[in-house]
């Protein structure tokens, strides 16, 4: 069976460890270095414990000298395990493990050097054909699953790239998993593929549009892990019932939906202000459901919005169609203000992560007076450009558009009153950046609060300090504000 291989990573790829580069003759010593011993399993416990620092010396090396110095470094630890009288389960381990180095060889080789990511030869192709793919009898081994797991990924995203490429709107990236386990003939593998893919949907998507694939699965794969995966499924969707759900946009017959959440003292003839909130998930994935900051708002009293917007992941969409939906979201509540019984010039976009980087976008953009302008944004965790690296220019569609979407880069930059809670350490969104478009606004007479979330990450209102300080700043600056 062959598998196309484009860029990208497997989860188990950050298994290998960090990113610190050693020489080249550092590859080849470690390879050359031994002390043997007479049990498999301490042998093996030696491997596990040496693999990422081996691995990334040879990684660090052009592609024929990584050949050389993986395949040497392969040699050394089989010639120990045959000395210890292993079995052959150990040695069906190391060969898929290096198997799986090989074939993330380009990746992580461009990460560690900074070069452009090359394609790979007719040696890395074949060297991968060679490989045994169908082992049912392997299953229980995670080097091995997670060498398919990590090759069907790969042929996934070749798969979901491709121009001619149909697949269920709403779960174009769920179909394309699927699609390439279905390269798969023996059925006990591609079972624990398509197991695995409606776990990851599940943990990525909340099983968003999901029913149709899971029915077929259900049917094709019987067994004790299909019927936990159906419950796990059927668990979330109950999970997200009860509340009021209306269309606010159609795409391509798709309707896109809000998530409308009352307080308990609301009735119709209220004028609350209204959060609409944006998850987050890289504008690829995530859904309505992934709303930790709504807490702060629900909690005030306002009418908190959950609102399903495209996501690549969904949609194959780029990040500015993304930020269309909010606007469109935001439109749609001011025009139907009295209905929900919100106040039509109190409505905020309010955002995590991606979500954070296009409620204060939306503001950005907007010129005043635009009923798809929000009146009010908080941005956690938010990015403030586009154009910064291969993710985001990629996830924005292209340079151009990346820069259009980064309204640090704004010259006389406007937005409504605005919040933004970032952490210093931020390596997703940061930190300076997101100060100099706050520095930028208030320079251009804008209404703008930064909270400072001192040395912490991307996630940091998980630590309930961080949050609680959070919560007390984002109180003070909407009581300023008439919120």
């Amino acid at each position: 069976m062959r598998f196309g291989l484009i860029a990208g990573l497997g989860a188990a790829f950050l298994a290998l460890g960090g990113c610190s580069q050693d020489t080249a003759a550092g590859a080849r010593d470690a390879a050359t270095v031994t002390t043997v011993s007479m049990e498999p399993a301490a042998v093996m416990e030696r491997w596990e414990s040496e693999l990422g620092g081996r691995y990334r010396a040879a990684a660090a090396l052009e592609e024929a000298e990584f050949v050389e110095a993986w395949d040497a470094d392969l040699a050394f630890w089989q010639a120990e395990l045959e000395v210890t009288g292993a079995g052959p389960v150990d040695f069906e381990r190391t060969r898929y493990e290096w198997a799986f180095g090989r074939m993330l060889y380009p990746v992580l080789h461009a990460r560690l050097t900074g070069q452009p990511r090359e394609q790979p030869s007719e040696g890395y192709h074949a060297y991968l054909d060679k490989i045994e793919l169908e082992r049912p009898d392997l299953l229980e081994l995670e080097e091995y699953t997670g060498f398919i797991e990590t090759m069907a990924e790969m042929s996934a995203d070749e798969i979901f790239e491709a121009p001619d490429f149909e697949g269920a709107l709403g779960a174009l990236y769920l179909d394309a998993r699927l699609a390439a386990a279905e390269q798969f003939e023996n059925d006990a593998v591609r079972c624990h593929l398509q197991a695995g893919v409606f776990d990851y949907w599940l943990e990525s998507f909340d099983g968003q549009g999901a029913q149709t694939q899971l029915q077929a699965f259900a049917q094709d794969c019987p067994g004790e892990r299909t019927a936990a995966i159906l419950a796990a499924f059927a668990e979330e969707y109950s999970m997200q019932q009860g509340r009021r759900v209306e269309v606010y946009k159609t795409v391509e017959g798709y309707g896109l939906e809000m998530h409308i959440f009352h307080p308990d003292d609301h009735s119709a003839e209220d004028a609350r202000p209204a959060a609409l909130h944006f998850h987050g998930g890289g504008w690829f994935f995530g859904n309505w459901t992934w709303c930790g900051p709504c807490r702060f708002f629900k909690e005030r009293g306002h009418v908190v919005i959950q609102v399903e917007y495209r996501v690549r992941g969904r949609f194959r969409t780029r990040a500015g169609d993304s930020l269309e939906d909010v606007g469109d979201a935001v439109a749609w509540v001011r025009a139907n203000a009295d209905r929900l019984g919100v106040d039509p010039d109190r409505i905020a976009a309010i955002g995590f992560s991606a979500g954070g980087h296009l409620s204060m976008t939306s503001g950005a953009l907007q010129a005043p007076g635009d009923p798809r302008r929000p009146d009010l944004v908080a941005a956690f965790s938010g990015c403030a450009a586009m154009d910064d690296t291969d993710y985001t220019i990629r996830m924005a569609g292209g340079m151009e558009e990346a820069v259009r979407l980064s309204p640090v880069r704004l010259d006389a930059p406007s937005s409504p009153p605005i919040f933004f809670a970032n952490a210093r350490r931020d390596t997703d969104c940061d930190f300076a950046t997101v100060a100099q478009y706050a520095a930028n606004l208030e320079a251009n007479g804008n209404t703008v609060r930064l909270h400072d979330g001192g040395e912490r990450g991307h996630f940091f209102m998980r630590d309930p300090e961080a949050a609680a300080a959070v919560h007390a700043d984002l109180y003070a600056f909407l009581d300023a504000q008439g919120w």
